[in-house]
């Protein structure tokens, strides 16, 4: 029997000043230390260089593809709910401009362990799922929603037509009623930072490139 997949976003902090962003800076500049060393060439010339032979979109598409297995595995054991059998990753939209978003992250959940989270909120009374949506979702000063922030609009809809945003805020409200939400993410990218660190996905660099191109200049 074929099982129905939803469409959802996760939580996730993008590539813009976040850890993630953070610790490709990392890698990059420890690596021009190690080459400005190893070609012994002075380290401003190494990155300025290195920057001209930079292309994340590699990186940047395992890293979100690893956050959302970390994130649905850490999930499942975390709640008891198996989101991270079945699922798929769906893939990741960047902005054109960060002035007001970052990236975000999809991926495809199997119906039933979402309707789990719902039953598991609606034991709640909606208590957790009503105050998510409320914090989430209500206008303020440089936000504009296009979501109701009132939970019994969100309920006339099955569950089935909740979209990616709604599911996500589900998501959230089912970590918020078996843990700290936020400390769950956050240990989440600490996790994805250990793992693509240690899988050499934080490597931006073409450095023979770059070395070609300081052996060209040297020898001019």
């Amino acid at each position: 029997m074929t099982v129905t997949k939803h469409e959802t976003k996760l939580p996730f902090p993008g590539f813009y000043h976040s850890i993630y962003d953070h610790e490709i800076d990392f890698h990059i500049e420890r690596d021009c230390e190690y080459f400005a060393e190893e070609w012994g060439v002075d380290i401003e010339r190494v990155r300025d260089t290195a920057f001209s032979h930079i292309d994340c979109s590699d990186a940047h598409k395992a890293i979100a593809e690893l956050h959302c297995y970390t994130w649905l595995e850490m999930f499942s054991d975390e709640t008891g709910i198996d989101l991270y059998s079945g699922f798929k990753f769906y893939g990741m939209t960047s902005p054109k401009y960060y002035n007001f978003e970052t990236d975000r992250v999809f991926v495809q959940i199997p119906l039933p362990g979402l309707q789990q989270c719902f039953d598991a909120c609606k034991r709640d009374g909606f208590k957790t799922l009503a105050a998510t949506i409320e914090e989430r979702f209500t206008s303020r000063d440089g936000f504009m929603s296009f979501y109701s922030n009132d939970l019994n609009a969100w309920l006339l809809k099955p569950l089935a037509e909740w979209d990616c945003n709604e599911m996500e805020a589900l998501l959230i409200a089912m970590l918020a009623l078996t843990c700290d939400a936020q400390e769950f993410c956050s240990d989440v990218d600490m996790t994805v930072v250990e793992q693509a660190s240690g899988n050499g996905l934080c490597g931006v660099v073409n450095w023979d490139k770059v070395e070609v191109e300081l052996m060209e200049r040297a020898s001019a």
